[in-house]
């Protein structure tokens, strides 16, 4: 049997108030085991002392002797009793009684503790009532000095807010009158009350103004640290909201470097300038910054990255290009792709426009193949190769780029494609038909197109047709050249042939040495029909005085019958007269008688 099954036993005895019979059952041991083991620890089973040691209360062991009051008796207690019985002479009472006396021992210092805390609680309530009251004197006094102190402090407040608003209002006032002045290019004036404005508030925005009226002056080289330091202040401001400065601000700032002897600071400031061009496909403008950067810092290394490649592209955008300015960019483009800068694909088919311009077709169509390669299918790369082909004759090699162009779904002007079938004849007796059809698809399809007018002028079958065209292409072209008298001829020539009165009109205008032939002949044809006229009105004069003639000659035929008639008439008007007169003598006569 273990320890712990021994203070077991003895626990539910003394402790449990049970019977030996019920320990023996609830442990499993047999009653003699129990008895043995309660009697080898100073234990017997007489049941009136096991009573007398554990009171009416179940667990508190000899509560009704008053060396163990109290005591309440464990496990723990019963074990360490037995690990040392032999020392307590195997009387439990004896180790109950020192157990409660050392308990008595503690519960007297515990109380002389306590009274000696509530001494020290008193004192120190003493003192917090004290210190209490003089917090409260103390908050009292500070609230007094926090009010008074809350009233000083309103009331500068109130002024500095005064004082705030003038000087917001002033600042503002002489702000706008900077402005305006700046704007009426009255700049010393401007500077000056920027200046003022500065002494109010030292605002970001008058940086920028500051180094604005500096740079526009007649003596900004003088200025150029001043626009400088402004400059700086500006950016590094704005930096902190991430904004840059401005496309003017950065050129104001490159020439004052400039001017201040620091080129590779202003290449640094001419190119960001430039880039702001070029992302806005201002590609002259960006030009013009970047000879401008060259020419005042002969720097090209602080362009940032791709600096050949958009060089050349924005050289490649300006007007009226020279061979220099081809060739340039050719160099650059060769300068980007050995510094494996932008699209190669992009520099080889930009470098083969240029070449085309110089009149070199065949490095153009090399430059094209081999941009090619690349598979980017990019449109200009084919259409540089189409006209490189095309001036170098290699019509069929310039189709099939057409056809290969179809199938990339590439588009292309029409005309083109009608002008390779056209010069190449690659169909035939059907290269005139197939040609005629494109120009017209190029026309209906992409409006006017003066070349297209051009070639329909003499390869249309239909005389109108042509005439149609030839007055596109005459009304819309130059004028004293070459072509436009030939096709200014043909134009005629067809018009004649279609029989069209104004078409024929219109040509004549255009063909002034057809149309004075023309007016010539039109002069002797209208002399010719005036003598027809004239002699038809002479001939109808002659005839029309001979019928006079007649007419009189009838008339006075006419009078002299009528005048003879008349005198017969008389006649006989006298002598029926007489008749009469002579029968009435006679009657007379006759009565008389």
């Amino acid at each position: 049997m273990t320890l712990n099954q021994e203070v077991e036993i003895i626990y539910l005895y003394i402790v449990a108030n049970h019977s030996m019979e019920r320990v023996a059952d609830e442990l499993g041991w047999d009653m003699k085991t129990v008895s043995e083991t309660v009697r080898g620890y100073g234990f017997n089973n007489d049941y009136a002392v096991r009573t007398e040691w554990t009171g009416k209360d179940k667990g508190r062991y000899a509560k009704g002797k008053s060396s163990c009051r109290g005591v309440n008796v464990t496990r723990q207690i019963i074990k360490e009793y037995l690990e040392y019985a032999d020392e307590w002479d195997w009387d439990f009472e004896w180790y109950i009684s020192d157990i409660a006396e050392g308990m008595a021992q503690q519960n007297q210092r515990q109380r002389e503790q306590e009274q000696r805390n509530a001494q020290y609680q008193h004192q120190m309530d003493q003192q917090r009532i004290q210190a209490e009251q003089n917090a409260r004197i103390e908050r009292e006094r500070r609230e007094k000095e926090a009010r008074e102190q809350q009233i000083r402090q309103q009331e500068y407040e109130r002024q500095q807010k005064e004082q705030e608003k003038r000087n917001t209002n002033e600042y503002y006032r002489l702000l706008d009158i900077g402005k305006k002045a700046l704007k009426e290019n009255r700049l010393q004036e401007a500077l000056d009350r920027f200046y003022d404005a500065r002494k109010l508030y030292d605002a970001i925005e008058l940086y920028a103004l500051i180094a604005q009226v500096l740079a526009v002056s007649k003596n900004a080289d003088a200025h150029c640290q001043s626009i400088i330091s402004e400059l700086r202040e500006y950016e590094n401001c704005i930096k902190r909201d991430g904004k840059q400065l401005s496309l003017e601000q950065l050129l104001w700032y490159a020439r004052a470097l400039v001017a201040a002897n620091q080129p590779s600071s202003a290449a640094t400031r001419y190119s960001m300038a430039a880039d702001i061009h070029y992302k806005n496909k201002n590609y002259v403008a960006a030009d013009s910054v970047y000879k401008e950067s060259y020419n005042k810092t002969g720097i090209f290394t602080n362009w940032g990255t791709d600096k050949f490649f958009k060089l050349a592209y924005s050289r490649s955008c300006i007007s009226n290009m020279t061979k220099e300015d081809h060739q340039f960019c050719i160099d650059a483009y060769f300068e980007s792709n050995r510094n494996n800068e932008g699209p190669l694909s992009t520099s080889l088919g930009n470098m083969a426009w240029h070449y085309i311009k110089l009149g070199n077709n065949k490095e153009a169509v090399s430059r094209c193949e081999s941009a090619i390669v690349f598979g980017n299918n990019e449109p200009y790369v084919y259409h540089n190769l189409v006209e490189a082909c095309m001036n170098l004759s290699q019509y069929d090699k310039a189709y099939k780029t057409f056809e290969k162009m179809d199938k990339l779904n590439i588009s292309y002007q029409p005309w083109k494609k009608a002008e390779c079938i056209y010069r190449g004849n690659l169909f035939g007796d059907q290269s005139q038909s197939e040609a005629e059809v494109l120009y017209k698809q190029q026309i209906s399809v992409h409006g006017f197109h003066i070349h297209s007018c051009y070639m329909l002028l003499f390869i249309c079958k239909s005389d109108l047709e042509a005439c149609q065209y030839g007055l596109k292409y005459i009304v819309n072209e130059k004028k004293d050249t070459e072509v436009y008298r030939k096709a200014a001829e043909t134009y005629l020539r067809r018009a004649r042939s279609s029989g069209d009165k104004v078409h024929i009109s219109i040509a004549l205008d255009y063909n002034p040495e057809e149309k004075k032939k023309a007016e010539e002949q039109e002069a002797l044809e209208r002399k010719r029909l005036v003598e027809q006229r004239l002699e038809r009105e002479r001939l109808e004069r002659e005839r029309q005085e001979k019928l006079r003639l007649v007419a009189e000659q009838q008339e006075k035929e006419r009078l002299e019958m009528e005048r003879l008639e008349k005198e017969r008439q008389e006649r006989e008007e006298l002598e029926r007269q007489e008749l009469l007169k002579k029968k009435e003598e006679e009657e007379l006569l006759m009565v008389l008688l």
